[in-house]
Protein backbone atom coordinates (compact mmCIF):
# COMPACT_ATOMS: atom_id res chain seq x y z
CA UNK A 1 0.00 0.00 0.00
CA UNK A 2 2.84 2.45 0.33
CA UNK A 3 3.46 2.36 -3.31
CA UNK A 4 -0.08 3.92 -3.79
CA UNK A 5 0.38 6.46 -1.35
CA UNK A 6 3.53 7.64 -2.95
CA UNK A 7 1.45 7.53 -6.51
CA UNK A 8 -1.35 9.16 -4.69
CA UNK A 9 1.67 12.16 -4.08
CA UNK A 10 2.35 12.84 -7.25
CA UNK A 11 -0.94 12.28 -8.27
CA UNK A 12 -2.37 14.71 -6.27
CA UNK A 13 0.45 17.27 -6.56
CA UNK A 14 0.13 16.95 -10.55
CA UNK A 15 -3.34 18.19 -10.24
CA UNK A 16 -3.26 20.61 -7.89
CA UNK A 17 -1.12 22.90 -10.34
CA UNK A 18 -4.21 23.26 -12.58
CA UNK A 19 -5.44 26.76 -11.88
CA UNK A 20 -8.58 28.80 -13.30
CA UNK A 21 -11.29 26.89 -13.69
CA UNK A 22 -12.45 23.71 -11.48
CA UNK A 23 -12.21 20.75 -13.01
CA UNK A 24 -13.98 17.36 -12.53
CA UNK A 25 -12.33 13.76 -12.12
CA UNK A 26 -14.43 11.18 -11.89
CA UNK A 27 -11.83 8.58 -10.56
CA UNK A 28 -12.63 10.27 -7.38
CA UNK A 29 -16.10 9.00 -7.12
CA UNK A 30 -14.49 5.81 -6.63
CA UNK A 31 -13.35 7.15 -3.75
CA UNK A 32 -16.40 9.08 -2.35
CA UNK A 33 -19.44 7.22 -4.30
CA UNK A 34 -20.67 10.88 -5.12
CA UNK A 35 -19.71 13.78 -7.98
CA UNK A 36 -20.69 16.72 -5.14
CA UNK A 37 -18.35 14.61 -2.49
CA UNK A 38 -15.74 14.09 -5.57
CA UNK A 39 -15.80 17.61 -6.61
CA UNK A 40 -15.07 19.18 -2.91
CA UNK A 41 -12.45 16.48 -2.36
CA UNK A 42 -10.18 17.23 -5.17
CA UNK A 43 -10.91 21.09 -3.98
CA UNK A 44 -9.57 20.58 -0.54
CA UNK A 45 -6.40 18.67 -2.08
CA UNK A 46 -5.75 22.04 -4.00
CA UNK A 47 -6.35 24.44 -0.83
CA UNK A 48 -3.82 21.82 1.05
CA UNK A 49 -1.18 21.89 -1.28
CA UNK A 50 -1.43 25.42 -1.89
CA UNK A 51 -1.51 26.48 1.73
CA UNK A 52 2.25 24.15 2.00
CA UNK A 53 0.26 21.45 3.25
CA UNK A 54 -1.15 23.30 6.75
CA UNK A 55 -4.40 23.77 8.20
CA UNK A 56 -6.35 26.16 6.02
CA UNK A 57 -9.75 28.18 6.88
CA UNK A 58 -12.59 28.71 4.65
CA UNK A 59 -16.30 30.00 4.85
CA UNK A 60 -19.44 27.90 4.50
CA UNK A 61 -21.06 30.64 2.47
CA UNK A 62 -20.75 34.72 2.14
CA UNK A 63 -21.73 35.87 5.35
CA UNK A 64 -20.37 38.82 7.83
CA UNK A 65 -17.68 37.72 9.14
CA UNK A 66 -14.36 40.32 9.46
CA UNK A 67 -12.03 37.44 7.77
CA UNK A 68 -14.57 36.92 4.80
CA UNK A 69 -13.57 38.05 1.44
CA UNK A 70 -16.30 38.26 -1.37
CA UNK A 71 -16.08 35.00 -3.51
CA UNK A 72 -14.04 33.28 -1.06
CA UNK A 73 -16.45 30.70 0.36
CA UNK A 74 -17.19 26.87 -0.64
CA UNK A 75 -20.93 27.77 -1.69
CA UNK A 76 -19.47 30.69 -4.19
CA UNK A 77 -16.50 28.64 -5.72
CA UNK A 78 -17.58 25.42 -6.61
CA UNK A 79 -21.54 27.02 -7.06
CA UNK A 80 -23.17 24.46 -4.55
CA UNK A 81 -26.22 24.59 -2.60
CA UNK A 82 -25.76 24.97 1.19
CA UNK A 83 -27.18 21.50 1.30
CA UNK A 84 -24.93 20.23 -1.18
CA UNK A 85 -21.89 21.24 0.72
CA UNK A 86 -22.58 19.84 3.63
CA UNK A 87 -23.85 16.50 2.22
CA UNK A 88 -20.52 16.24 0.39
CA UNK A 89 -18.68 17.69 3.79
CA UNK A 90 -20.22 15.15 5.49
CA UNK A 91 -19.35 12.19 2.74
CA UNK A 92 -15.48 13.29 3.13
CA UNK A 93 -15.09 14.69 6.40
CA UNK A 94 -15.14 14.66 10.51
CA UNK A 95 -15.38 17.42 12.52
CA UNK A 96 -13.21 17.25 15.69
CA UNK A 97 -15.11 18.59 18.46
CA UNK A 98 -14.81 18.44 22.25
CA UNK A 99 -14.37 14.75 23.32
CA UNK A 100 -13.29 13.50 19.40
CA UNK A 101 -10.18 12.47 19.45
CA UNK A 102 -7.72 13.39 15.89
CA UNK A 103 -6.13 10.44 16.43
CA UNK A 104 -8.94 8.15 16.47
CA UNK A 105 -10.65 9.67 13.90
CA UNK A 106 -7.65 9.64 11.39
CA UNK A 107 -6.59 5.85 11.87
CA UNK A 108 -10.50 4.84 11.44
CA UNK A 109 -9.31 4.44 7.75
CA UNK A 110 -12.95 5.36 6.65
CA UNK A 111 -13.85 7.54 3.50
CA UNK A 112 -15.15 10.17 6.21
CA UNK A 113 -11.61 10.34 7.73
CA UNK A 114 -10.04 12.30 4.58
CA UNK A 115 -10.37 15.35 5.91
CA UNK A 116 -10.40 16.82 9.44
CA UNK A 117 -11.96 20.57 10.39
CA UNK A 118 -13.07 22.28 13.01
CA UNK A 119 -14.28 25.88 14.32
CA UNK A 120 -12.36 28.26 16.40
CA UNK A 121 -13.08 30.43 19.11
CA UNK A 122 -13.66 33.19 16.62
CA UNK A 123 -16.29 31.49 14.37
CA UNK A 124 -13.59 30.43 11.68
CA UNK A 125 -13.50 26.84 10.42
CA UNK A 126 -10.25 25.28 9.26
CA UNK A 127 -9.64 21.95 7.21
CA UNK A 128 -6.93 19.73 6.98
CA UNK A 129 -6.11 16.66 5.16
CA UNK A 130 -5.62 13.51 6.64
CA UNK A 131 -2.46 12.52 4.03
CA UNK A 132 -1.53 9.28 4.47
CA UNK A 133 -5.09 7.93 3.87
CA UNK A 134 -5.53 10.29 1.31
CA UNK A 135 -3.16 9.91 -0.74
CA UNK A 136 -3.47 6.15 -0.34
CA UNK A 137 -7.02 6.36 -1.84
CA UNK A 138 -5.92 8.59 -4.95
CA UNK A 139 -3.09 6.70 -5.41
CA UNK A 140 -5.50 3.36 -5.27
CA UNK A 141 -8.23 4.52 -7.34
CA UNK A 142 -5.89 5.49 -10.57
CA UNK A 143 -4.64 1.73 -10.18
CA UNK A 144 -5.97 0.00 -12.88
CA UNK A 145 -7.28 -2.73 -10.89
CA UNK A 146 -9.07 -0.92 -8.35
CA UNK A 147 -12.35 -2.07 -7.84
CA UNK A 148 -15.48 0.71 -7.89
CA UNK A 149 -16.70 1.99 -4.76
CA UNK A 150 -18.29 -0.71 -3.77
CA UNK A 151 -15.75 -2.29 -2.55
CA UNK A 152 -12.78 0.22 -2.56
CA UNK A 153 -12.79 0.83 0.89
CA UNK A 154 -13.07 -2.71 1.86
CA UNK A 155 -9.73 -3.09 -0.36
CA UNK A 156 -8.15 -0.37 1.60
CA UNK A 157 -8.54 -1.23 5.13
CA UNK A 158 -7.37 -4.37 4.05
CA UNK A 159 -4.71 -3.19 2.44
CA UNK A 160 -3.62 -0.39 4.35
CA UNK A 161 -1.85 -0.47 7.97
CA UNK A 162 -2.82 2.29 11.02
CA UNK A 163 -2.72 5.59 9.94
CA UNK A 164 -1.95 7.79 13.24
CA UNK A 165 -2.39 11.72 12.97
CA UNK A 166 0.84 12.12 15.13
CA UNK A 167 3.01 10.36 12.77
CA UNK A 168 7.40 11.29 13.17
CA UNK A 169 9.09 11.46 9.96
CA UNK A 170 6.01 11.42 7.40
CA UNK A 171 7.07 11.27 4.30
CA UNK A 172 6.43 14.19 1.86
CA UNK A 173 7.18 14.97 -1.93
CA UNK A 174 6.98 17.56 -4.61
CA UNK A 175 7.75 15.97 -8.09
CA UNK A 176 7.94 18.21 -11.03
CA UNK A 177 4.94 18.26 -13.28
CA UNK A 178 4.36 15.23 -15.66
CA UNK A 179 6.73 13.19 -13.31
CA UNK A 180 5.60 9.56 -12.82
CA UNK A 181 5.39 7.91 -9.44
CA UNK A 182 7.47 4.77 -10.52
CA UNK A 183 10.87 6.97 -11.02
CA UNK A 184 10.75 9.20 -8.36
CA UNK A 185 13.34 9.19 -5.45
CA UNK A 186 12.85 8.13 -1.78
CA UNK A 187 11.27 11.10 -0.89
CA UNK A 188 12.85 13.26 2.31
CA UNK A 189 11.70 13.25 5.76
CA UNK A 190 9.90 15.67 7.69
CA UNK A 191 8.77 15.95 11.12
CA UNK A 192 4.96 16.59 11.63
CA UNK A 193 3.91 17.85 14.59
CA UNK A 194 0.10 17.60 16.52
CA UNK A 195 -1.72 20.41 14.77
CA UNK A 196 -2.97 22.89 17.38
CA UNK A 197 -6.28 24.63 16.63
CA UNK A 198 -5.37 28.22 16.24
CA UNK A 199 -7.05 30.17 18.93
CA UNK A 200 -6.51 33.37 21.08
CA UNK A 201 -4.25 32.66 24.33
CA UNK A 202 -5.35 34.63 27.40
CA UNK A 203 -2.58 37.07 29.37
CA UNK A 204 -0.48 35.72 31.50
CA UNK A 205 -0.51 37.21 35.28
CA UNK A 206 2.42 39.59 36.80
CA UNK A 207 4.66 37.84 38.30
CA UNK A 208 4.39 39.16 41.94
CA UNK A 209 7.04 40.25 44.37
CA UNK A 210 6.99 38.05 47.48
CA UNK A 211 6.14 40.25 50.44
CA UNK A 212 7.26 39.65 53.52
CA UNK A 213 4.45 38.35 55.97
CA UNK A 214 5.04 38.94 59.65
CA UNK A 215 3.58 36.43 62.30
CA UNK A 216 -0.05 36.91 63.36
CA UNK A 217 -0.91 38.44 59.69
CA UNK A 218 -3.32 37.07 57.63
CA UNK A 219 -2.47 34.75 54.81
CA UNK A 220 -2.20 36.59 51.27
CA UNK A 221 -5.54 36.08 48.54
CA UNK A 222 -4.09 34.28 45.54
CA UNK A 223 -3.82 36.20 42.41
CA UNK A 224 -6.50 36.32 40.26
CA UNK A 225 -6.16 35.61 36.46
CA UNK A 226 -7.60 37.11 33.57
CA UNK A 227 -10.39 35.06 32.42
CA UNK A 228 -10.31 33.92 28.40
CA UNK A 229 -12.41 35.74 25.85
CA UNK A 230 -15.92 35.01 25.05
CA UNK A 231 -16.03 33.33 21.62
CA UNK A 232 -19.46 34.80 21.76
CA UNK A 233 -18.36 38.48 21.39
CA UNK A 234 -16.78 38.16 17.75
CA UNK A 235 -20.07 36.54 16.09
CA UNK A 236 -21.46 38.52 13.48
CA UNK A 237 -24.99 38.79 15.84
CA UNK A 238 -22.76 40.27 19.06
CA UNK A 239 -21.05 42.42 16.15
CA UNK A 240 -23.49 43.65 14.56
CA UNK A 241 -25.07 44.64 18.02
CA UNK A 242 -22.56 46.29 19.59
CA UNK A 243 -22.11 48.69 15.91
CA UNK A 244 -25.61 49.66 15.77
CA UNK A 245 -26.05 50.40 19.09
CA UNK A 246 -22.48 52.13 19.91
CA UNK A 247 -22.41 49.22 22.60
CA UNK A 248 -22.44 45.89 24.00
CA UNK A 249 -25.29 44.17 24.97
CA UNK A 250 -25.69 42.67 28.65
CA UNK A 251 -23.83 39.10 28.19
CA UNK A 252 -27.27 37.73 29.91
CA UNK A 253 -28.80 38.22 26.72
CA UNK A 254 -25.87 37.26 24.37
CA UNK A 255 -27.16 33.36 23.63
CA UNK A 256 -30.57 35.07 22.75
CA UNK A 257 -29.11 37.78 20.13
CA UNK A 258 -27.09 35.35 19.00
CA UNK A 259 -30.10 32.61 18.20
CA UNK A 260 -32.31 36.20 16.45
CA UNK A 261 -30.20 37.36 14.73
CA UNK A 262 -28.21 34.22 13.25
CA UNK A 263 -25.19 34.54 10.71
CA UNK A 264 -26.39 37.21 8.80
CA UNK A 265 -28.47 39.88 10.98
CA UNK A 266 -30.74 42.36 9.14
CA UNK A 267 -28.90 45.60 9.35
CA UNK A 268 -31.08 47.80 7.91
CA UNK A 269 -34.16 46.56 10.14
CA UNK A 270 -31.79 47.09 13.30
CA UNK A 271 -30.27 50.67 12.39
CA UNK A 272 -34.43 51.89 12.37
CA UNK A 273 -35.43 49.86 15.05
CA UNK A 274 -32.56 51.75 16.96
CA UNK A 275 -33.16 55.11 15.64
CA UNK A 276 -36.62 55.38 16.34
CA UNK A 277 -35.94 53.44 19.79
CA UNK A 278 -34.21 56.96 20.95
CA UNK A 279 -35.90 59.32 18.50
CA UNK A 280 -39.01 58.74 20.54
CA UNK A 281 -37.05 59.45 24.08
CA UNK A 282 -36.50 55.79 25.13
CA UNK A 283 -33.42 54.51 27.34
CA UNK A 284 -30.91 54.44 24.64
CA UNK A 285 -29.31 51.29 27.08
CA UNK A 286 -32.50 49.53 26.80
CA UNK A 287 -32.67 46.25 23.93
CA UNK A 288 -36.67 45.97 23.43
CA UNK A 289 -35.82 47.62 19.83
CA UNK A 290 -33.88 44.41 19.53
CA UNK A 291 -35.65 41.96 21.41
CA UNK A 292 -39.33 42.93 20.49
CA UNK A 293 -39.25 45.24 17.87
CA UNK A 294 -36.36 43.20 15.38
CA UNK A 295 -38.61 40.32 16.17
CA UNK A 296 -41.24 41.34 15.44
CA UNK A 297 -39.77 42.81 12.42
CA UNK A 298 -41.46 46.39 12.34
CA UNK A 299 -41.47 49.26 14.31
CA UNK A 300 -44.54 50.02 16.24
CA UNK A 301 -46.81 52.58 15.89
CA UNK A 302 -46.23 56.00 18.19
CA UNK A 303 -48.20 55.38 21.62
CA UNK A 304 -51.44 56.69 21.10
CA UNK A 305 -51.19 57.13 17.25
CA UNK A 306 -54.77 55.97 15.25
CA UNK A 307 -56.65 56.46 18.47
CA UNK A 308 -56.68 60.37 19.60
CA UNK A 309 -59.39 61.44 17.37
CA UNK A 310 -62.71 61.06 17.46
CA UNK A 311 -65.14 60.06 14.17
CA UNK A 312 -67.58 62.90 13.35
CA UNK A 313 -71.02 62.56 14.74
CA UNK A 314 -74.09 63.67 12.81
CA UNK A 315 -76.15 67.37 14.35
CA UNK A 316 -78.78 66.12 15.87
CA UNK A 317 -80.50 69.21 15.90
CA UNK A 318 -82.23 71.18 18.18
CA UNK A 319 -84.19 69.73 20.79
CA UNK A 320 -87.60 69.40 21.58
CA UNK A 321 -88.03 70.32 25.13
CA UNK A 322 -91.48 70.10 25.67
CA UNK A 323 -91.73 66.51 24.08
CA UNK A 324 -89.10 65.42 27.21
CA UNK A 325 -90.78 67.15 29.50
CA UNK A 326 -94.14 65.35 28.47
CA UNK A 327 -91.98 61.89 28.20
CA UNK A 328 -90.62 62.65 32.19
CA UNK A 329 -94.67 63.20 32.97
CA UNK A 330 -95.42 65.45 35.83
CA UNK A 331 -93.40 65.84 38.38
CA UNK A 332 -94.62 64.46 42.29
CA UNK A 333 -94.11 66.70 45.14
CA UNK A 334 -92.26 65.78 47.57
Amino acid sequence: MADFEVAGRAIVHAQTQDVGAIPYKPTYTKITGRVTAAILFQQVLYWWAKSGSRPFYKFRKACTHRRYTPGDSWVEELGFTPAEFDGALQVIGTKITTGVSKNEVAASNTCAALVLYWTDSSRVTWYMVNERLAYAAVGLAYNLQCPDNAGFWDYLQSNISGITFDTENTQRIAPAHGTRAEALPQPPTEEVHEIVIPQEEPAKPRARRKATVEPGDPAPSPARRKAPPDPRKDTPAIQAAHEVAGRYPPKELWDEIITLLGEEPRRPLMEECRYNWVERGYNPAGWAWLMEWYRNGRVPPRPGAGHGTRSAQPDPGPVDWMAVKQQLGPKEDG
